[in-house]
């Protein structure tokens, strides 16, 4: 068969026997890997690749609005059978825009469980010509393929999660591409690199409950010219045009409590009840004694009068452990509130003298662990696989749990918040744990099954329940799909935070690719000091903090540097919190600038610890913040 040609933007060619691709596109030409062989896997680990299959028809397709070709597949001989199933796979050129569509479509999969697919392959430059690649791993990541080391998928990869907060990838020289993954619930960033060599990178799709179940899509868009930022605003315009940005001063609008959080410190007060059950993995069975610490409502209030006497007048204080057992305990059962911590009365003076100062408070709360020790514990409410087992764990202080379907879990919020209100506990906010940062999850229970999909439905269903109640939103890490739904998220930082998971020694770049897409549209603290939650080894968070036009971070027992750099960041924050992020630049290997939409820029020396605040038609303020943390 000879090779199909296409397009009207730029030529795309098939190969219609391996199903590769060559595309001679603005700013470069680009083919499939051509060692690489589309297939899925079947939930029995059997390979069936795309050009074993007994029927294959090839169909060029054009609409009014583009062109390309429909390659319907069907028939595989498994190990001892035949299988019944058919695929189609649609690549099609948008004629005004040069999209590149990619589609891979399940017509007929009754007979068989697809655990994955691996199409489309991934691209590389004919020419051969090294270049970087651009990765929205947690705030963001730069690849060199002249880079040393290896680096590949370590956590999964999956699409909405610390390795692909936003859904999508890119590569360029000069010239490259940008791929987008339309449907993002159900799929994997997959990418390779080896030492000073390219970099690979593609997605794959995972089932669905044990089937595809429904049409995948992604597209590529390729550039003369680009770079990061480009891409990054190029996801923007994208997100603009399918699900919308709701921005701060939208969320303002709905609640007004939101506007008080610009340029306000973030601090986490201790944990009023610490409870480590034995089975958890954090118990000290050396040092029994320190399984249990309490910190009682009132001495939260004593530690808020202290920040207030060294000069911090204002903060958005977090608080952990308020429930009946604790930190991560007895979720999602957490009332009443603490009775040795002072319960529900103390709380509800604590809460009240921090609004009275001027400050505002947040719950921790959590309806994703679901702990064994709950009163309402019942395992058929659990999250359920499809070989019939349940998530079971003991990671946390807690001790044994499953995972509560989300399908579920909008009725224990209501029933909480609801209790809280008549008692007359109504705090600014709540930090809803983990849903904005851990895997989507799928239940296969008959009773409340769900798609990853609408496990992130519900997700937001909780979320939007909070807001409706008058009170600041937040969760984990920013996310894909959530942010219009928070106000705040706790964390977001670069992929160091998961080099120190699985000890890898990396040689990505970190780069602000969340905050040039999604800045004027969520809220997030930086860590002040050095060697922090994420942060590149060295490297002040307090200039990242600023890099980012982010609140600063103040710990519970701050030093006198950590108020006064704070001061700085916080109206840093009060000018640009709500602007979006328009340029970010490497002026040398240590040196970084920022730039938001007024004409705020900001420059920061990781070398020397200098930094530079430019505000248009004002002074620039200076400054340096030493290897100890102060200014």
């Amino acid at each position: 068969m000879e090779n199909i040609t296409f397009g009207t933007c730029y030529p795309v060619m098939l190969n219609p026997r391996t199903f590769g691709l060559t595309i001679k596109a603005p700013g470069g030409e680009w083919q499939t890997l051509k060692d690489f062989r589309p297939r899925f896997l079947t939930k029995e680990k059997e390979e069936l690749f795309f050009d074993r299959a007994k029927a294959v028809e090839i169909t060029p397709m054009k609409t009014g609005v583009g062109e390309g070709v429909r390659i319907t597949l069907s028939g595989w001989k498994g190990e001892n059978r035949t299988l019944d199933t058919s695929l189609e796979l649609v690549i099609f050129q948008i004629h005004r825009t040069g999209e590149l569509r990619l589609e891979y479509i399940p017509l007929k999969e009754e007979l068989m469980e697809v655990d994955e697919v691996e199409w489309p392959a991934p691209l590389e430059r004919v020419d051969g010509s090294p270049g970087c690649s651009v990765f929205p791993m947690m705030q963001g990541m730069l690849l060199y393929d002249e880079s040393p080391g290896e680096i590949h998928t370590f956590s999964g990869g999956r699409m909405l999660s610390r390795e692909a907060i936003m859904p999508w990838w890119g590569q360029y020289t000069k010239g490259g591409y940008m791929a987008v993954v339309d449907t993002p619930w159900d799929a994997k960033l997959d990418y390779h690199h080896l030492p000073c060599t390219r970099t690979t990178a593609t997605v794959k799709w995972m089932s669905s409950l044990g089937k595809i179940r429904y049409r995948r899509v992604m597209h590529y868009q390729f550039f003369e010219d680009c770079s990061y930022v480009s891409m990054a605003k190029e996801f923007r315009s994208y997100v603009l045009r399918t699900e919308g940005l709701t921005t701060l001063k939208e969320k303002i609008w709905k609640n007004p409590l939101v506007e008080q959080l610009l340029g306000m410190p973030v601090v986490y007060t201790p944990s009023v009840l610490t409870d480590c059950q034995p089975e958890s993995p954090f118990y000290d069975k050396e040092n029994p004694e320190k399984n249990r610490v309490l910190h009682p409502f009132k001495e939260l209030e004593e530690g808020v009068r202290r920040l207030r006497g060294k000069g911090l007048k204002k903060a958005y204080y977090h608080i952990d452990g308020w429930g009946k057992g604790g930190y991560d305990n007895f979720h999602p059962d957490i009332l009443p509130p603490c009775e040795e911590a002072g319960g529900k009365e103390e709380l509800r003076q604590l809460l009240a003298f921090m609004k009275e100062t001027g400050s505002l408070s947040a719950l921790h709360d959590q309806y994703r662990d679901y702990y064994v020790r709950a009163e309402s514990y019942d395992e058929s409410n659990a999250i359920q696989f499809t070989d019939g087992t349940l998530y079971h764990v003991s990671e946390w202080i807690g001790g044994e749990q499953a995972a509560l379907c989300t399908q579920l879990a909008q009725d224990y919020v209501t029933r909480n918040y609801d209790c809280l209100e008549e008692w007359q506990i109504k705090p600014d906010g709540v930090y809803l744990d983990v849903f904005s940062i851990i895997e989507l999850d799928e239940c296969d229970n008959p009773r409340h099954r769900m798609s990853r999909k609408e496990c992130m439905e519900k997700r937001i269903e909780c979320l939007e329940s909070i807001r409706a109640r008058g009170m600041i939103i937040s969760s984990e890490e920013p996310m894909y799909g959530f942010v219009n739904h928070m106000d705040l998220v706790h964390h977001g930082p670069y992929l160091y935070a998961l080099y120190e998971v699985y000890h890898i020694d990396s040689p990505m770049i970190p780069v602000p690719l969340f905050n040039l897409v999604y800045h004027d549209c969520l809220l997030i603290p930086w860590y002040l000091g050095y060697d922090g939650w994420g942060l590149p080894p060295g490297e002040s968070g307090a200039l990242h903090g600023m890099l980012n036009g982010g609140l600063p971070m103040v710990s519970w027992e701050a030093e006198d540097w950590e108020l006064e750099t704070a001061q700085v960041i916080s109206r840093l924050h009060k000018q640009v919190g709500c602007l979006e992020m328009t340029e970010h630049h490497f002026l040398t290997e240590h040196k970084q600038k920022s730039v938001f939409s007024d004409g705020t820029a900001v420059t920061a020396d990781f070398q020397t610890g200098e930094y530079e605040i430019a505000y248009p038609k004002e002074e620039i303020i200076r400054g340096i913040i030493k290897a100890s943390g102060g200014n």
